[in-house]
């Protein structure tokens, strides 16, 4: 994406499978990262989208580089409030969690500043 600002309006059918629903992002006049991701507000009393049917931008995003849009379902939040600070969640703290054969599971950071040091992390999958 080009340094322009730009609001993106997804039309989507949310967790009760009423459509018609908007999630909306506003992004910045400055450009992104390459794999940075954003999360969109869902309209008031949602939680959860089952589906997109369309993606609207206030303003073109010029010649630079693509975007897509990824459907995600959180499994797990660990807050990390302090710098250097971390969690060990084991299956118990994860209320064990049912992971789904066939799922593809990453790592997502919401970072709040420009300047963010590294992060170590690992997940581990057990099968019984």
């Amino acid at each position: 994406m080009g340094a322009a600002a730009s609001t993106f309006t997804t039309t989507y059918t949310n967790q009760a499978g009423t459509g018609g629903q908007a999630a909306t992002y506003a992004h910045p006049a400055n450009a992104l990262t390459v794999g940075q991701m954003f999360p969109f507000s869902y309209a008031s009393g949602d939680y959860g989208c089952r589906s997109v049917s369309q993606v609207q931008l206030s303003a073109d995003t010029g010649t630079a580089g693509n975007w897509g849009l990824v459907l995600l379902r959180r499994v797990l939040e660990v807050p990390i409030m302090v710098a250097g600070s971390g969690e060990l969640l084991d299956a118990l703290d994860c209320c064990l969690q049912s992971l789904d054969n066939d799922g593809c599971y990453a790592g997502m950071w919401f970072a709040n500043s420009t300047s963010v040091n590294p992060i170590d992390s690992s997940f581990n999958v057990m099968e019984s």
